[in-house]
């Protein structure tokens, strides 16, 4: 039972707010600031409040961690993987960041 219940922790969805503490919403922007950094700004919900999160970074991910610090959330950026999900020059891709 234990073990069932930190891997539930860790990788189920909470039953009560499926998709974690934030919730991207669209509108998100991203512009390069004087020294060269990305500058993020993203429409979210964090803890069920609507937020505008910016952050800079030395990429979108980094500005995204960055923003994600604002607001008390550390992460860690553990794995990311990026596909394409079809051809051509507007083709469209998938990533995965763990």
């Amino acid at each position: 039972d234990e073990i069932w219940n930190v891997f539930q922790d860790e990788y189920l969805p909470n039953s009560a707010n499926p998709w974690g503490r934030v919730q991207v919403r669209a509108g998100q922007t991203t512009a390069q600031t004087e020294n060269g950094l990305d500058k993020l700004t993203v429409q979210a919900v964090v803890d069920g409040v609507d937020t505008e999160l910016t952050g800079s970074g030395n990429g979108p991910i980094s500005a995204f961690f960055d923003a994600l610090q604002g607001v008390g959330i550390d992460a860690r950026l553990l794995d990311y993987q990026e596909h394409t999900l079809s051809e051509g020059a507007s083709a469209q891709a998938a990533s995965y960041i763990e």
